[in-house]
């Protein structure tokens, strides 16, 4: 019943701590750092969104019988560990060499996007692991804490921008990249909190994933020492 009463505005929220904050920028910010940073945003997150949203949907297909049976934490965790093997790797490689391929692409003079890419690398990590099991927030009634975590996202977001304009103009991008990073390693949180995730798993995960994310990070270095 609280599902209506909820999702439309967690959505708006969760809109609005994605774009307001480069509206902001846009207003605030002397030169053209608003487009750099949503070049960076669109072009990152266009593969994530495609990936995360058939893993989400698979994912709630079977949440509802996998939280009666008492069984979600389980199965969130190996959505997870799905993601951290397959998705984080290539994510990571795309980040580390974002600045030479956006140069590469779209001009020398869109180096800056990619620089920015740089800086949301936790970010969109956290936001690849997270967006696919969010709907774990509904599926075990917590409605209401996903549209207070949405408008705490929000007013974090904004603070950083704002903060950074009033004490650091020159890394007004930079802050709201870090600010994403927070909210998602926050949301990640509370979203292991509601399903009961035993967090020593989630690390096990990680450990198991390094196999495929340490050669990923090799090769990007790599790359960036031999590219001029």
């Amino acid at each position: 019943m609280d599902f209506p009463r909820y999702s439309a505005p967690e959505s708006l929220a969760n809109s609005c701590a994605i774009l307001l904050p480069v509206l902001v920028i846009s207003a605030l910010a002397e030169n053209a750092e608003a487009g750099f940073l949503l070049l960076a945003m669109q072009i990152m997150q266009a593969p994530m969104t495609l990936i995360g949203t058939s893993i989400s949907q698979v994912y709630l297909s079977t949440a509802g019988q996998e939280w009666k049976n008492g069984t979600l934490g389980r199965a969130t965790i190996g959505v997870l560990g799905t993601l951290l093997r397959l998705g984080v790797a290539p994510l990571l490689l795309g980040c580390l060499l974002a600045p030479d391929i956006f140069a590469l692409v779209f001009g020398s003079e869109w180096r800056r996007s990619g620089e920015l890419v740089l800086w949301m690398t936790p970010w969109l990590v956290l936001q690849f692991l997270a967006s696919p099991v969010s709907m774990a927030l509904h599926v075990t009634g917590r409605q209401r804490l996903a549209l207070v975590t949405q408008v705490l996202g929000l007013a974090l977001r904004l603070g950083a921008v704002l903060l950074a304009h009033a004490y650091w103009p020159a890394r007004i991008g930079e802050a709201y990249a870090v600010s994403g990073a927070i909210f998602y390693f926050g949301y990640l949180w509370v979203i292991g909190h509601c399903v009961q995730i035993r967090f020593a798993e989630l690390f096990g995960q990680v450990r198991d994933a390094l196999k495929f994310i340490l050669p990923a990070v090799f090769l990007a270095l790599l790359a960036m020492w031999v590219l001029p």
